[in-house]
C-alpha cells in the first residue's frame, strides 16, 4: 500500500508532535514552536478525526513531562482563541488525545503509542497505522535523511518492525513535505552552530551501524554520503567561528572530529572505529551542548 493512501477503513491517521527538552518545567522557544505548527494545521482544517498524540517522557531535572508541556501549551492556545469564531476548542474536540509519557527517544514514541492505542481499543491487530510527524525543520530533516541513506540504522525502520510484532502496520512516508514542518525559532551565530552540530549525527549513526555490523552493503557506498555531509558541516563550522574570536578555541575540538571522521575509513577495523566513535561521540554532545541556544549553562552542564 502506497503510504498516501489512507482511504482504507483498516488505517488510522495518527499525528505525533515529538517531545522537545523542557526548561524548568517549561516549553522552550523551539518546544513552543511546534505547537504554535499544530495549531495552523488544525485552523486549516489538515487534522480532523485523528489521533493526535503528544509524545515525551519526565527527563532529568524535570518535574513534568515533555507531553504534558505540550498539551498544556495547547489548551492555553485553545483558550486563548475560544471566542473567536471558528475557535480551536472544536477543532481539537474533532480528535482523540492522548499523551504518550514515558518514553526518552523517537521509536519509543510511536512504539509506546500503538501499545496504548490498542489497549484503548483505538486500535485493532491487522490495523494500518498513519504516521504524520509534527516537529523541528532539522529533527525531521536528519531523521529521514538518515533513514534514506542507511536503513539498517534508521529508527523508522526499527519502529515498523516493532510495531509488526503487535500486529501492526506502519506507514510513513519519507518526504519531509508530507509532515508538519516547524521553522527552528533562531538565526543567531551560536544557533547556526548548533545546527551544523546537528549535521554531524549522520556520520555518527553510520559510525554505530559499523560497530553494530548493521551494514551488508559496501561500507564505501554506505559512507559516502554521511562523509560528505560530515566534512561540508566542519567546513561551515570553521568558517562561522572565524566570524568570532568567542569561538576561537574550539577550532580544535572541531579538527578533533574531523581527525576522527577521516580515521574511520572502510579499511579501518570495527574495534578501531569503536574507539574513535567515543572520542566523536562525546565531543559531539558537548559542542551541541554548548551551541544550542537553550541550554542552560549555570554549574556543571557539561557534565
Amino acid at each position: 500500500m502506497n503510504p498516501e493512501d489512507t482511504s482504507s477503513n483498516n488505517t488510522k491517521k495518527i499525528y505525533v508532535v515529538l517531545g522537545k527538552r523542557l526548561a524548568a518545567d517549561q516549553l522552550t522557544l523551539e518546544g513552543q514552536s511546534r505547537i504554535d505548527r499544530l495549531v495552523m494545521a488544525l485552523r486549516c482544517n489538515e487534522i480532523d478525526n485523528s489521533v493526535l498524540a503528544f509524545c515525551g517522557g519526565v527527563t532529568k531535572g524535570q518535574t513534568v513531562s515533555e507531553a504534558s508541556a505540550m498539551y498544556r501549551y495547547l489548551v492555553s492556545q485553545v483558550d486563548e482563541c475560544s471566542n473567536q469564531r471558528g475557535g480551536l476548542s472544536n477543532l481539537l474536540n474533532r480528535n482523540h488525545i492522548l499523551l504518550e509519557e514515558s518514553s526518552t527517544n523517537t521509536v519509543e514514541n510511536i512504539e509506546n503509542l500503538a501499545i496504548e492505542l490498542l489497549k484503548t481499543g483505538q486500535l485493532q491487530a491487522g490495523n494500518q497505522l498513519h504516521v504524520t510527524f509534527i516537529s523541528s525543520d532539522y529533527h525531521l530533516q536528519r531523521i529521514f535523511e538518515i533513514q534514506q541513506l542507511m536503513d539498517e540504522q534508521g529508527l523508522l525502520g526499527t519502529l515498523k518492525k516493532r510495531c509488526e510484532q503487535s500486529g501492526l502496520t506502519v506507514l510513513v512516508d519519507y518526504d519531509i513535505s508530507r509532515h508538519f514542518v516547524a521553522q527552528y525559532p533562531y538565526q543567531h551565530l551560536e544557533a547556526q552552530l548548533f545546527l551544523l552540530c546537528d549535521e554531524l549525527t549522520t556520520y555518527r549513526v553510520y559510525l554505530e551501524g559499523v560497530v553494530r555490523h548493521s551494514f551488508t552493503r559496501d561500507l564505501e557506498s554506505v559512507r559516502s554520503q554521511p562523509y560528505r555531509i560530515a566534512n561540508s558541516a566542519l567546513n561551515r563550522m570553521n568558517a562561522l567561528i572565524q566570524q568570532s574570536e568567542k569561538w576561537s578555541f574550539l577550532v580544535s575540538s572541531i579538527e578533533l572530529l574531523r581527525e576522527c571522521i577521516e580515521a574511520t575509513h572502510c579499511e579501518q577495523s570495527p574495534q578501531m572505529i569503536e574507539s574513535y566513535l567515543i572520542i566523536f561521540d562525546t565531543h559531539l554532545a558537548l559542542l551541541n551542548r554548548w551551541f544550542d541556544p537553550e541550554q542552560s549553562h549555570a554549574g556543571r552542564w557539561w557534565r
